[in-house]
């Protein structure tokens, strides 16, 4: 079963997800990664999603995002190898990716840190391109973060709440709450 890694912007889905691929010794993809591969083989030029969102809009930054999402569905259905999955904090108000297609990635683990922490990493990694042009990036950072809060609450299957950035402490987390949802569902 594949285990999918959602939550806003920053939450640590990536670092989390290749710490638990290796702990879980199986294949992490990181949806981003994927946009970006994706673009370089589609237009010959290497970009991060920043610049490709930049460069193209919201819009069809959207729909690479949706073709990511639909390569690994069908990936997943083509073989039986397990992945811990990373998805991108967007992916949540996609309109052209359905609930339907995020349930069938896989076990959907929503990772809730708080907004300040977030704030703080972008921040510290610089303004996303979806906060570029705002006039109060952080109102419409907080207004984003709660609608795609409210999705990944109602979608998830597990819910981790993480307060600091200690990857190890992280983890483990992650894993006691994994292990406790696969011990009474599976």
């Amino acid at each position: 079963m594949n285990i999918v890694l959602v939550g806003i912007k920053h939450a640590g889905k990536s670092a989390l997800g290749k710490a638990l691929a290796e702990m879980r010794d199986t294949l992490f993809v990181d949806s981003d990664e994927l946009i970006e591969a994706n673009y370089l083989l589609s237009n010959g030029e290497k970009l991060s999603c920043r610049e490709i969102f930049l460069k193209l809009g919201r819009q069809e930054f959207r729909k690479l995002e949706a073709a990511a999402i639909a390569q690994l569905n069908e990936s997943s259905e083509e073989d039986d190898q397990e992945r811990v999955i990373a998805l991108g904090g967007g992916v949540a108000d996609n309109p052209d990716v359905s609930d339907e297609q995020l349930k069938n990635l896989g076990l959907l683990v929503y990772i809730a840190i708080p907004r300040d922490v977030a704030w703080e990493r972008i921040i510290a990694g610089g303004m996303p391109g979806y906060l570029q042009n705002e006039a109060n990036p952080r109102a419409v950072f907080d207004e984003l973060s709660e609608e795609r809060e409210n999705f990944y609450e109602k979608y998830a299957d597990v819910i981790v709440h993480l307060e600091d950035g200690d990857l190890e402490n992280n983890l483990a987390i992650l894993e006691e709450k994994l292990a406790g949802y696969l011990s009474e569902c599976c």
